[in-house]
């Protein structure tokens, strides 16, 4: 059970930019990265999923699941999430597993499209909109197969 949440979701206002008008042709898509001990990577891999680029994805969040987490990942994505209000940080105290990483992520997700990703995966500048799925039902992607470190 996450302890913390940096950057609760509230509701989306019109002004969002994330929810501009014109953007009905776009797939709205979830991130989830499971964390553990991943300070070596994970400012890496959170900007390298805000700088995708491609005509039929939007990234509405990316939740990062910090578990249990005894070096620097958590203040390192809570600054992260400070400048950038796509991402969200929750905190589970004690190393609780992936599974329950990721079902606290399906938790806190707001949108039917979710991605997951691996913490030290540094996905190229179009993977997204390549692996996004073509319809705006529920969905689920697991990215592992990009560049990793």
């Amino acid at each position: 059970m996450a302890s913390k949440i940096i950057n609760q979701v509230w509701p989306m206002q019109e002004n969002d930019v994330w929810s501009k008008a014109g953007d009905d042709d776009l797939i709205r898509c979830s991130i989830g990265i499971m964390a553990y001990n991943e300070e070596a990577n994970i400012a890496h891999t959170i900007h390298a999923l805000l700088e995708q680029q491609g005509p039929s994805i939007c990234i509405e969040e990316i939740i990062v699941v910090a578990s249990g987490c005894t070096d620097r990942t958590v203040p390192i994505v809570a600054e992260i999430a400070c400048q950038e209000p796509r991402v969200r940080l929750c905190i589970q105290e004690k190393r609780e597993g992936k599974a329950s990483a990721i079902n606290l992520f399906l938790k806190q997700a707001g949108s039917p499209i979710v991605i997951l990703i691996g913490a030290d995966v540094l996905p190229e500048a179009s993977a997204l909109s390549i692996c996004a799925p073509r319809s705006r039902t529920h969905w689920l992607v697991w990215l592992e197969v990009a560049r990793c470190r």
